[in-house]
């Protein structure tokens, strides 16, 4: 039947379209027959689907020709002539093999095929049927299927339903092609099919004769002779020089192409989705990434979209400005691959300063070649050690510049970062993308981050510039307040049919296993699309000419390049970098905040978000426990402690007492200790020291108590387990006195900061007072974030120890992330291998030497203040106050002060340069009681006025003088008036 309509009629006035439920193999020879403008078989039932919906087009297009030129239908059409002067008006058959099948798998299809037949004749549009039983015939096909052709079948009943009658079950057996040919419901016909898959060999003379050449003897067996609709085939290609007959509607879509690729569209012209991303790669940039408008900006092209109502076909668009993205679909059909060529489609066409992407990999490391796009700030990967550390931090940034840019919108008086942009191109803010390629992991083991962070930083976002893309399989990846939130969602091919229409809605069916396809929702229908690859160029067999992430190396290195070469530049994306295994101590110190007033904050190391790590135990809590394994950093972290303090303030304000009964602490084998810094009142490392301590403790509490100026006493116990056992075998009641003074001075500035290991197993009432702080550093494994009541492992630390200085710290039960910093110029001793240990652990002596001697020659006359009270043994030596290092460099300045005073009267010069009134400070002395002898506010005022004579004798302007004095606090007082009274 093809063969012979083939024969008759020109591509021009008949087209087919050829359907096979029977596996696809049927209509192969014709595949390249003229006339054939589609094949369709029921192994890609979304293509069935989306043939009944373009031949519904196709009748539209065809009634609405006929309207517009006054025809009734095809044949008045034709006679006029206007196929020929309007639009190509060809007659289109149909042919369908085995429709029961395709009935009885989907009864819609009945309905298209009643409507084919009833309403299709008048356009030309004719159904031809084909099937082993004519089961599913409805009443109305029948009424308007006038033809009927019956072969030789076995049962009676199956002629009959056909042909009213039995006579095709008569029919003799060994006559193929032997049938009844019924027209309505006339006579039968008897007829005999021919046969055209016989053996028809090319016998034409050739066109061109080469007389010097003899004649070639053919010698292909018959296997290579072509058959007869075979030779059909190619006699009516060569008929219209190759020349298919132009679709009635676009193609199914490709199953592989890039941004690059050459397509058709609907029109048969020819087009490319991104030409821009071949100028990149070929390095042809001149004039790209031009400053853009920002009322068109932040859209992207990625693929085709097939509209068969329509017959048409567009580019796949997304315009980010508008919506969140969300892409679902089974694993291995195209979400990752979309990604890639969303971020592709968005580079070549924004420059770095207009768009900056951020990228969480939780599928296996498919991005690594981005992470060299000049507009991607970091692609963080699940199965990196700082996942969680970076992925916080991002969410961190996020939200940082999301309240950033609403306050700059919002003093800008406009709605939306594009507006701004359009406004204010000068000030203009960068769009950025945040895609997220993993959203079921993500919920699986941050479900709390999921549902906290993440959905506040979706909610808010879109209007300043930030637009969330994220990937699952199904919707149930995320919880459904988060689903909501993406007003734009795509879906590849699904296992189950119903989870197509919780994305897309109804009409979508099985699409095949085709990576790259799915559905997306238009005009409330869903439509099929297909995404591109980002770069390269296929060859005819579908394969890469060159691997994908060689020809991305190449885009990005033009990109790269570009600005240098343009003589511009744009503003980068910031980095979400890791947190370092190695911290300075003097470094991160010298990037705290300076001593605030009132205040007295520590520094041990960095946080999470990269910045000094501050701790002020008066205003988080009062206590403070690092716990961890052995070899962990918990004698550092405490010697960070002491460091820190002793480095930002006095021994006015910080007073230190350090328990080392173990003598690993204080005592590092180097020329000096930690017991030699100014502000330690006490160390303890012998359990006789016990008693004193706690006397020393009571005392001192009570002093803070009742002070009015700042100062805080710091009790740094290094294990405190063995501590804890000491005090019970030789000081029963301490560990309850100490708890007592714990709870009752914490606020007031006593502080008790304590090492504890794993292993121990202490349960003194002190240690239940320091635990109910809920504050601390927990080292190297879960169980020490446990230990301190964390409510929940970091992913980060399940089934794995952090490097040595690493942790977290928990406070009130939340965990985040902490480097401890390393106060000996190198990493931690414990991280070096066993043969250079003595080695290191001999330079980081000396480095704590340096510590050392650096803080105390701030303070070269005195060590720590400790207040009289805390050295009276008895009430009758409570009268006497008790003299301290530091009141004696003051009682020496003040002396050395009245014998240069005495010298300059000799000389004559005491009224000359201010001498008289230092002569006050002469007498005021001779006046002050024996109480007064002791109290350094009295006494700081008497050396300030010394000071500021010694400055004036000095010749120094006095509105200089004013200046320094401003700034000069009790301890520069003392250095000042010592520098000045040895010249």
């Amino acid at each position: 039947l093809i063969v012979g309509l083939a024969l008759n009629y020109s591509p021009n006035t008949l087209n087919f379209v050829l359907v096979d439920y029977k596996g696809g193999g049927a209509f192969k020879p014709f595949e390249r027959l003229p006339h054939c403008v589609d094949i369709v078989t029921n192994l890609n039932r979304a293509a069935v689907d989306r043939m009944f919906t373009a031949i519904k087009a196709e009748i539209d297009r065809r009634q609405k020709l006929n309207a517009d030129s006054a025809t009734k239908d095809i044949v008045e059409y034709r006679r006029k002539g206007l196929h020929k002067t309007l639009e190509p008006y060809p007659y289109l058959f149909i042919i369908i093999d085995e429709y029961s099948e395709m009935i009885s798998e989907n009864d819609e299809y009945r309905n298209q095929l009643d409507s084919i037949t009833r309403v299709g004749r008048a356009q030309g549009i004719n159904l031809i049927l084909a099937s082993q039983q004519p089961k599913g015939v409805s009443d109305q096909m029948r009424a308007n299927i006038k033809l009927r052709l019956c072969l030789r079948v076995e049962q009676m009943d199956t002629s009959r339903e056909l042909l009213r009658r039995p006579d095709a079950a008569l029919l003799p057996n060994g006559i193929p092609g032997r049938g009844y040919l019924q027209v309505g419901n006339e006579n039968l016909e008897l007829v005999q099919m021919s046969y055209t898959g016989e053996n028809q060999p090319d016998t034409r003379e050739m066109a061109v004769r080469w007389p010097d050449r003899p004649p070639v003897e053919s010698k292909s067996a018959d296997a290579d002779v072509p058959k007869l609709y075979d030779a059909v085939v190619t006699l009516t290609s060569e008929l219209v020089q190759g020349h298919m007959a132009p679709k009635p509607w676009p193609g199914f879509l490709p199953e592989s192409f890039t941004l690059e690729s050459g397509l058709i569209d609907a029109r048969h012209r020819p087009f490319v989705l991104e030409p821009i991303v071949t100028d990149w790669r070929n390095g042809d940039t001149k004039g790209l990434w031009t400053p853009t408008q920002w009322g068109g900006a932040f859209t992207a092209i990625v693929g085709l979209l097939d509209d068969p109502a329509q017959a048409a076909q567009y580019p796949l668009r997304f315009d980010l400005k508008r919506n969140h993205l969300a892409v679902f679909g089974d694993a291995g059909m195209g979400k990752t691959t979309f990604l890639r060529t969303l971020l592709v489609s968005l580079a070549a066409n924004h420059s770095p300063g207009e768009f900056q992407a951020y990228l969480l990999d939780l599928g296996g490391r498919n991005f690594r070649t981005f992470e060299s796009l000049p507009h991607v700030g970091a692609v963080i990967y699940a199965d990196e050690e700082t996942f969680e550390e970076r992925m916080g931090r991002l969410l961190e940034t996020v939200e940082r510049m999301i309240e950033e840019r609403q306050r700059i919108l919002s003093n800008a008086g406009v709605s939306s970062l594009y507006e701004f942009n359009t406004r204010f191109p000068d000030q203009a803010r960068p769009a950025i993308l945040v895609a997220i390629d993993g959203m079921a992991e993500l919920q699986e083991n941050y479900p709390t981050v999921v549902e906290t962070t993440l959905l506040s930083l979706v909610r808010r976002s879109l209007a300043v510039g930030i637009t969330f893309v994220v990937s699952g399989n199904v919707p149930t990846s995320m919880p459904g307040k988060l689903f909501n939130l993406f007003g734009e969602r795509i879906t590849f091919k699904q296992s189950k049919l119903d989870t197509y229409m919780d994305i897309v809605g109804r009409g979508a069916i099985e699409i095949g296993e085709t990576p790259g396809r799915g559905y997306i929702r238009k005009d409330r229908r869903p439509l099929l699309f297909h995404i591109a690859q980002p770069v390269g160029i296929f060859t005819a067999d579908g394969s890469a000419l060159y691997p994908e992430d060689a020809e991305l190396r190449r885009l990005i290195s033009q990109m790269r390049a570009y600005p240098q070469q343009a003589g511009v530049e744009f503003a980068r994306p910031e980095p979400i970098n890791a947190l370092d295994q190695y911290v300075a101590l003097a470094e991160v110190l010298g990037q705290a905040a300076p001593p605030r007033e009132r205040r007295v904050e520590s520094v041990l190391g960095r946080n999470s978000q990269l910045q000094p790590a501050m701790f002020d135990l008066k205003r988080m809590s009062p206590h403070f426990m690092i716990v961890g394994p052995p070899l962990a950093g918990k004698t550092t972290t405490l010697r960070n402690w002491a460091l820190s303090l002793t480095t930002r303030y006095t021994p006015d304000q910080v007073m230190l007492v350090l328990v080392d009964l173990q003598r690993k602490f204080v005592d590092y084998r180097g020329q000096r200790s930690l017991a030699d810094l100014p502000h330690v009142v006490m160390t303890v490392s012998e359990a006789e020291q016990l008693p004193e301590l706690a006397s020393l403790l009571k005392t001192e509490s009570e002093r803070l108590a009742a002070q009015t100026t700042p100062c805080e006493l710091f009790v740094l116990i290094d294990d405190f387990d063995d501590f804890s056992a000491e005090v019970d075998r030789s000081q029963r009641d301490m560990n309850r006195d100490l708890a007592t003074l714990a709870r009752r001075y914490g606020r007031d500035g006593l502080h008790f900061i304590i090492t504890h290991t794993l292993a121990g197993r202490d349960t003194s009432d002190l240690k239940r007072q320091i635990q109910a702080a809920n504050l601390g550093i927990g080292l190297r494994t879960a169980e020490a974030l446990q230990a301190l009541g964390a409510m929940r492992t970091p992913p980060g630390l399940r089934d794995k120890e952090l490097p040595v200085g690493r942790g977290y710290l928990v406070k009130s039960g939340q965990a985040t992330l902490i480097q401890v910093a390393s106060p000996y110029g190198i990493p931690d001793p414990l991280l070096v291998a066993d043969g250079d240990a003595e080695n290191e652990e001999e330079l980081a002596a000396q480095a704590l030497d340096q510590w050392v001697e650096q803080i105390s020659a701030r303070y070269p006359a005195r060590a720590a203040r400790r207040s009289a009270s805390a050295v009276v043994t008895s009430p009758e030596q409570a009268g006497s106050p008790a003299q301290s290092a530091r009141v004696a460099m003051m009682r020496s300045l003040l002396q050395r002060g009245m014998q240069r005073e005495l010298a300059r009267l000799k000389n004559g010069h005491g009224t000359e340069d201010g001498a008289g009134a230092a002569t006050l400070i002469t007498e005021q002395l001779i006046g002050i009681d024996m109480v007064g002898w002791s109290n350094e506010d009295l006494l700081g005022k008497l050396l300030k006025e010394l000071w500021l004579k010694e400055q004036l004798a000095s010749g120094l302007p006095k509105e200089v003088i004013d200046a320094l004095a401003g700034v000069l606090d009790g301890d520069s007082l003392l250095l000042e008036l010592d520098s000045l009274l040895s010249t």
